[in-house]
């Protein structure tokens, strides 16, 4: 399994998404649920029913805008801004009802998941996450067309740099919940290995005391399986 199955879609025709587009979806689950789920990008809420995604109790789910990755510098981050806006009403309920939020950030979801747990210190479940937007834009292999869009438009890293660098996972990690737990595929062929060691280092300095678990699957494989790689968590 490793990481052929990456491989093999990689090398597909991406669909390509509205890069501009802000928008998302929102589904609820359970009441009584303190989780909050944030998608893969392009990935529906439909189609992670399908796949088996969700966990058995959830609060709120999140489908990813399309336009988190862009290439234009400004759409993750005011994707970003949308999807903080929705959560403020999550996070408030589930708070008066007693309960303390759990995140599980899914590939790009990491991206809204990671900033929103550090900001409120909340728990996180990051399943294959990279470090940072603007960097993955530019170098993985996922986002190649992108890219090309991007630097057709005469842009580089470094336009994006300013913008979503300081939002992303790597620079969000200081204030994540003790119960806080990390997922890497070591075959991932969508977050470069340079991507997921710089945040491993970077988690090893700030938060030793948050548990990494590394299996040798790619990036769909990981994703698919999470439910047997994550360690035990309440949602209570």
């Amino acid at each position: 399994m490793l990481g052929l199955l990456d491989a093999i879609h990689l090398r597909r025709r991406i669909k390509l998404l509205d890069d501009q587009s802000v928008a998302f979806r929102r589904k609820y689950g359970t009441s009584q649920s303190r989780v909050i789920l944030f998608l893969p990008w392009g990935i529906s809420i439909e189609r992670a029913e399908f796949l088996r995604l969700l966990p058995a109790s959830y609060f709120s789910c999140y489908e990813t805008p399309q336009g988190i990755v862009s290439s234009t510098p400004r759409i993750p981050v005011d994707s970003l801004t949308g999807l903080e806006k929705a959560f403020q009403d999550d996070l408030g309920t589930i708070r008066n009802a007693g309960r303390k939020p759990l995140l599980i950030g899914m590939s790009m979801g990491n991206f809204p998941a990671t900033y929103l747990a550090n900001k409120h210190g909340l728990d996180l479940i990051s399943i294959a996450s990279g470090h940072s937007g603007d960097w993955l834009t530019f170098n993985s292999p996922a986002a190649s067309h992108i890219r090309s869009k991007a630097e057709s438009a005469g842009l580089s890293q470094s336009d994006f740099t300013g913008l979503i660098a300081p939002l992303s996972p790597v620079n969000h990690l200081a204030h994540l919940g003790s119960g806080s737990q990390f997922i890497f595929g070591t075959y991932d062929h969508y977050i470069p290995k340079q991507s997921r060691e710089i945040l491993i280092a970077r988690l090893g300095k700030e938060r030793p005391d948050i548990p990494i678990t590394k299996v040798p699957l790619g990036h769909l494989a990981t994703i698919v399986l999470w439910k047997f790689l994550v360690r035990a968590y309440e949602d209570s």
